[in-house]
């Protein structure tokens, strides 16, 4: 068995990932927002909300990049548009769960550098 990894961003990925190759990326992308639905509420962290939006950033990402698992034409035009979205949907979440610009910025960086190549490895795997 595989180690967990320490970091919960990461396991959000690993998660996302499995649920993506296993069912789809609408399907992932159902997850995510069934997942941003939970986070809304005010007892949910900060890091609650940041795992739900890199599984966000991720898949949308894939969809941009043209990487997602291929799927119906209508469910990739689906996707598409829902991907089309993520920047204003992620900062809308974190502003909510009052994340201030730095942390933003900063985070931003981490989705890029660490949770996307974590989700291509997992994909690839």
């Amino acid at each position: 068995a595989e180690a967990k990894p320490a970091d919960p961003l990461l396991a959000a990925v690993d998660q996302i990932a499995k649920v993506a190759k296993n069912r789809g990326t609408l399907a992932a992308l159902d997850f995510v927002f069934a997942c941003y639905d939970r986070v809304k509420d005010p007892r949910a962290t900060l890091g609650d909300a940041q795992a739900c939006a890199a599984q966000d950033f991720v898949v949308s990402k894939s969809v941009e990049d043209g990487k997602a698992k291929r799927e119906s034409a209508e469910k990739t035009k689906r996707a598409q548009l829902i991907a089309q979205r993520v920047a204003p949907r992620i900062g809308a979440l974190m502003q909510l769960k009052g994340m201030n610009q730095n942390q933003f910025n900063s985070f931003g960086l981490y989705l890029h550098r660490v949770a996307k190549p974590a989700y291509d490895k997992a994909m690839a795997s």
